[in-house]
């Protein structure tokens, strides 16, 4: 088993990489058939010609990894583009759940985020950070069709904005762990909010940091971000890693690794 640990801010705490949803959506999801939603490629237009082989990449490896790594109804697994699923949404059926990737931005004239139909495909897509003046994330997401577009059981920034295969298996990953960790809880326990929920999340997991060793990506360290200051917060094993490393160690479910994800 591996660990993931965030760096959240506090006021974050509730809402970022852990589910919105109940234990009786996240029952449903687990029962309903999937559809994955993919980019649509003949929508792609002029502005998006550029990136016709990455949205092609993308789609392939969704395909390939949902496949691979979900492990539940994987025999009734169905690929539809945003306007698909839309469509199917109309027609108000509740036998499916929506897995998809979604370009999150920060609005200007509200607090929060709002999201695009889909990825938003921008010229430096394969940086860690799409855009550091707008902060535009890519979002992991999972939600029921009736609520598609609304409010997900399950969401969790990627922590890379062009979805590579190893983001992929980590957001599917996080989704597996935050609906193994509700549906353990009983009914006998006490009702927790959502910071009290991660919190005993962290309990539980902390621990086993201790046999693990932190893979920390080069490209997030820094002056203010250094060996002399990890070692003043973090008391176990780390290494400072090239993004091979990091995605392989990822892509094995390496059981001697945790990974630190800003």
């Amino acid at each position: 088993m591996s660990l993931i640990c965030f760096l959240i801010l506090k006021i974050f705490v509730a809402h970022c990489q852990f589910g919105m949803g109940d234990v009786k959506e996240i029952k449903a999801i687990q029962k309903r058939n999937l559809i994955v939603m993919l980019e649509d490629v003949a929508q792609a237009g002029k502005d998006n010609s550029a990136y016709l082989n990455d949205i092609k990449d993308y789609n392939e490896n969704i395909k390939f990894m949902v496949q691979k790594y979900w492990p539940y109804n994987k025999d009734s697994i169905i690929f539809k583009t945003y306007n698909e699923v839309e469509k199917i949404k109309k027609m108000k059926s509740k036998k499916y759940a929506v897995m998809y990737c979604i370009s999150a931005i920060p609005s200007n004239t509200m607090s929060g985020y709002y999201n695009e139909k889909g990825i938003l495909w921008e010229d430096d897509m394969h940086k860690d950070v799409l855009n550091k003046e707008t902060l535009t994330t890519t979002n992991f997401e999972i939600n029921l069709i009736e609520d598609f577009g609304n409010k997900p059981v399950f969401y969790t920034p990627l922590y890379k904005v062009f979805p590579s295969k190893p983001s992929l298996i980590f957001g599917i990953q996080n989704a597996i762990a935050y609906f193994d960790f509700r549906l353990k809880k009983t009914t006998k326990e006490k009702k927790l909010n959502k910071e009290e929920e991660i919190n005993l999340m962290i309990s539980q997991n902390a621990p086993m940091l201790k046999s693990k060793t932190l893979l920390i990506k080069k490209l997030w360290s820094n002056e203010e971000f250094n060996d002399t200051e990890i070692k003043k917060y973090y008391g176990y094993e780390y290494m400072i890693c090239s993004e091979t490393e990091f995605e392989t160690a990822i892509i094995n479910n390496d059981p001697r690794y945790a990974y630190f994800v800003i």
